[in-house]
């Protein structure tokens, strides 16, 4: 009788096996289900986190992008004034050397004069009136030489005022650029290699960089930290 139970019959009756597996089956897709929801929930998260992560990496690109155009920009005209500071130190320098040359050689040339005046002075020849005379001459054309000499050298050296000026606008560039490469440092310090740096750090660092960017000095403590902070 058994038997027959757990049997299909000829009338298309379901056996209780078949019965039995199908209410297992809906046990399991009823209990999987939320554990997919649950998966499915957590993978959306990571996709969420993911492209957020992107977002914000695509924006710091962008902004390393515009750093490094500014920097591109900047450094020829950096060379440039450099070129020039070097090209009008050099002219400087080869002037200041020829008038000093030529106030060297009119000394010299006074020396003998007068060392001629002192020996005319003790020769009792009819000719000694005019030598000294002439030697007085020559004496006194040495000296207003000498005098336009040295008020061109005074003019030459008036050329350090405004190298001095390139040289500081260069300086300050320096410092802006320096300062931009360290953004880029610590906008991507953390994204490469095992460094590790806390937000809020990188924050500070950030807003004491911008700070410092504003045609403020930058310390050589603040790049240290920096530097050590990412592992250089």
């Amino acid at each position: 009788m058994k038997a027959v139970e757990n049997s299909h019959s000829d009338n298309g009756e379901v056996k209780e096996e078949d019965v039995q597996k199908s209410a297992s089956e809906e046990t399991f897709v009823e209990s999987a289900t939320p554990k997919i929801h649950e998966n499915h929930d957590a993978l959306y998260d990571e996709v969420g986190e993911l492209a957020k992560d992107l977002t914000g990496m695509v924006g710091k690109f962008h902004e390393a992008g515009s750093e490094m155009e500014n920097v591109s920009n900047q450094l020829p005209f950096g060379t440039d004034e450099l070129d020039e500071v070097g090209r009008k130190t050099e002219e400087a320098t080869q002037k200041i050397l020829d008038d000093s040359d030529k106030v060297i050689d009119n000394n010299d040339l006074m020396s003998e004069r007068l060392s001629s005046l002192k020996a005319t002075l003790f020769d009792e020849s009819i000719d000694s009136h005019d030598k000294v005379k002439e030697d007085i001459k020559a004496l006194c054309t040495l000296l207003e030489e000498n005098k336009k000499t040295m008020f061109n050298l005074v003019g030459t050296l008036s050329f350090q005022d405004p190298a001095g000026q390139q040289l500081r606008k260069v300086t300050n560039m320096l410092k802006t650029l320096q300062s931009r490469i360290l953004k880029i440092v610590v906008n991507f310090g953390h994204t490469v290699g095992s460094v590790e740096v806390s937000e809020d750090r990188q924050e500070e660092f950030l807003s004491e960089l911008e700070y410092s960017s504003d045609g403020k000095a930058l310390e050589q403590d603040l790049v240290d930290s920096v530097l050590k902070e990412y592992g250089f």
